[in-house]
């Protein structure tokens, strides 16, 4: 009889635990949190659908505005002001670099400048052939000579040749006593 009367304890347990599990407040209350759940997902539907909406209204705003010639237009025209004042910059620097180089460039070649040279008091003396006279071996007497100076010309013509014996380079014009006829 232990046994049946446990058998029957068992059973009752379980029915009052299926009717406590039928009770109307527990019931209601598994609905409201269940009802609470969907409630929340619906919310969070609604705002995933009208975010995806506004970037779709968004986007499609964005694709007519692009359609409208005039805004086209006037992007177009900004990019080749801004095209513009690229060029017109690097044009200028550019120009600027040019510029200086060359100024470099002319100071180096009036440094070399044979005019330079005769600004300095020295002289350029060529034979009749336009050969520029270097030695006294390239003359001999009676040479007609023409010597460029600094502001003109002198011809000249060859008496005596003094060849200058190997001595400390202090003095190494050659002395010529010509008659002269000087040109401007």
């Amino acid at each position: 009889m232990d046994y049946y009367l446990a058998r029957q304890q068992r059973l009752y347990s379980r029915l009052e635990h299926r009717l406590q599990q039928q009770h109307p407040q527990l019931r209601l209350a598994r609905q409201q949190t269940a009802l609470f759940r969907l409630q929340q997902r619906l919310g969070e539907a609604m705002e995933t659908r009208l975010r995806q909406a506004t970037r779709q209204q968004d986007r499609l705003s964005h694709r007519l505005n692009a359609q409208q010639p005039q805004q086209r237009l006037f992007d177009a025209q900004k990019q080749l002001q801004s095209w513009h004042y690229r060029l017109q910059q690097s044009m200028t620097k550019q120009l600027s670099t040019s510029k200086q180089h060359f100024g470099q460039l002319v100071a180096q070649l009036e440094g070399v400048s044979p005019l330079a040279t005769l600004a300095r008091g020295f002289s350029v003396t060529t034979d009749t052939a336009g050969q520029v006279v270097k030695k006294t071996a390239q003359l001999q007497s009676g040479d007609l000579l023409r010597t460029r100076l600094d502001d003109g010309w002198v011809e000249s013509q060859v008496t005596q040749l003094l060849p200058e014996k190997k001595a400390p380079p202090q003095n190494r014009l050659l002395t010529l006593p010509v008659s002269s006829h000087f040109y401007t």
